[in-house]
């Protein structure tokens, strides 16, 4: 006989927004008034998960509503139903060997800036079969959204952040990413400047599948349409990425459960 037992979990208001994901241990116990139990023919399990969420990641949406605004696009992308990605796992990335050396180093430098952002870690491999992430040339010829979308002309279509360049994430049920391949046209290596810009930002927002933002006038954020290129990564995303990272979420969270966050961060 199993019997599991959930009495006493309302308590915790974090986890009546995110169903926690239940640990079991064996250790004995005073009293059954925990909730999350398991009885075996010969042992009990007693569920365990943290009742002492930090949600204070949330103060730098709460106190700035544009930049509460702005972080709803990009992740949700205007849907209460979608959403929000995240990297459960380190990203290791390998890029192949016929990128020019310039670019590489320059993507290396530019990308080990992050190091201090907490829950993403990212690294590069020297072997393929070491990496979770590819970056890798292709000879297809990639279009912004397919034929049928219409630019006001051809050089709007060709300077497209999609043209050029696509990338492909493996998520779980949970919507958390442990794999990619990011492709750039090899007829983009022709700019090497063009094509370490788009690399920069095309790995950007497979960081959580962010949606760019056509009408940003911030030309220092990777995320704009109109990205001024730049040795250092801004501020802007810096932040962008450490309220993104400052908690992996247990469960699947679409924009109706974060804000549903935000107000019980505000009480």
């Amino acid at each position: 006989m199993v019997l599991l037992h959930k009495s006493g979990w309302g308590q915790n208001q974090y986890h009546d927004i995110i169903e926690p994901r239940l640990v079991f241990s064996t250790h004995k116990k005073a009293s059954l008034e925990i909730g999350g139990i398991v009885v075996l023919e010969k042992d009990t399990l007693y569920g365990q998960f943290n009742n002492n969420v930090d949600l204070s990641y949330l103060d730098l949406l709460i106190e700035n509503e544009e930049f509460y605004k702005y972080y709803r696009k990009i992740v949700f992308q205007y849907s209460q139903r979608q959403y929000l990605f995240q990297w459960s796992v380190p990203i290791k990335v390998y890029i192949d060997e016929e990128f020019p050396k310039s670019i590489v180093e320059k993507f290396k430098a530019f990308y080990s800036q992050i190091k201090g952002v907490k829950n993403l870690n990212i690294s590069f491999v020297n072997k393929i079969k070491d990496a979770n992430y590819h970056i890798k040339l292709t000879e297809n010829r990639i279009n912004a959204y397919g034929e049928d979308y219409e630019f006001y002309s051809d050089t709007e279509r060709e300077n497209s952040i999609y043209t050029g360049s696509i990338y492909s994430l493996i998520i779980d049920k949970n919507y958390k990413f442990y794999g990619g391949t990011l492709q750039l046209n090899v007829e983009r290596l022709k700019d090497k400047n063009r094509a370490l810009n788009q690399l920069k930002q095309m790995f950007f927002m497979s960081l959580g599948n962010f949606m760019p933002d056509f009408s940003s006038k911030n030309q220092n954020s990777l995320n704009a349409k109109n990205y001024l290129p730049q040795d250092s990564i801004s501020e802007s995303d810096l932040k962008l990425l450490r309220v993104h990272y400052s908690l992996i979420y247990e469960q699947p969270v679409n924009q109706q459960a974060f804000i549903r966050l935000i107000n019980l961060r505000k009480r």
